[in-house]
């Protein structure tokens, strides 16, 4: 077999390997990218939850004089904080009727990873901490009460 033909059968097989490389190369990069976004988010929502929290953390230290303890968490917030719209309709039959309240423990808030935040606080201060994706202090997201 000369040189010549043996290129023009390999030729082909090199363009097939070639492109089926760049493919996998194309679609890693694009997992990555959809990831990193994904995880941009994430922060986002966290960032946002964060902030929700401080303003219950706050409206609870108004009407109660000091912040949470640690050995209450964020469960003590109640009324004070809704991971979601609260779904309670009231009847319409008696117009004076006192409504109940929502209840006074609820569940510990999560943050967008599903991990549970880190908080902390004496009753005149706290500390409230999100550990990112991986649980690790390297990407921590953090906010204390204002001085």
């Amino acid at each position: 077999m000369e040189a010549s033909e043996r290129d023009k059968i390999m030729k082909p097989r090199r363009t097939t390997i070639l492109m089926l490389l760049l493919l996998i190369a194309g679609i890693a990069i694009g997992i990555q990218s959809e990831r990193t976004r994904l995880n941009k988010a994430r922060y986002s929502k966290t960032r946002a939850h964060i902030a929700e929290l401080q303003v219950a953390l706050e409206r609870y230290r108004v009407d109660n004089g000091y912040y949470p303890t640690t050995d209450q968490g964020l469960s003590a917030l109640g009324e004070y904080y809704s991971d979601g719209p609260w779904k309670f309709e009231p009847p319409e039959i008696d117009p004076g009727m006192v409504y109940p309240r929502r209840p006074v423990s609820g569940p510990h808030p999560t943050d967008a990873w599903g991990n549970l935040y880190f908080y902390e606080s004496d009753g005149n201060a706290y500390e409230l901490r999100s550990f990112g994706p991986n649980g690790s202090e390297d990407r921590t997201l953090v906010a204390r009460s204002p001085d």
